[in-house]
């Protein structure tokens, strides 16, 4: 069962946790308790996010990281090795990667 804290939903446990000196607080719920606290290259999640928070959360943590966050299709994963792209449907069906591949050439297997 999720508890909503002013749009930041946890399930199971949520602290409430008092930042310090030095340490900023990027997402608080709308009664002002932390949900992420960041201080320097440290960040931390006060509580046990439910999907959708947890999807905001790791955007944030890889777009600080530098990386490209990419909303990939349950199942699918992805490994860059240089200029190759690998592409792995670990599902039972067929999944659509053409927004995926951005424009390259694919080479298709099984």
């Amino acid at each position: 069962m999720a508890r909503s804290n002013g749009g930041q939903a946890f399930v199971k446990w949520q602290e409430y946790a008092v930042p310090g000196a030095g340490v900023e607080t990027r997402l608080a719920t709308t009664g002002g308790e932390a949900v992420l606290l960041v201080q320097g290259r440290a960040f931390y999640l006060a509580g046990q996010p439910n999907a959708a928070l947890a999807q905001d959360v790791m955007a944030r943590l890889l777009t600080a990281a530098g990386l490209p966050v990419l909303d990939l299709p349950q199942d699918i994963r992805i490994r860059d090795n240089g200029p190759l792209r690998y592409m792995f449907n670990y599902g039972p069906g067929a999944v659509d990667i053409g927004a995926l591949a951005q424009g390259a050439e694919l080479l298709l297997g099984d």
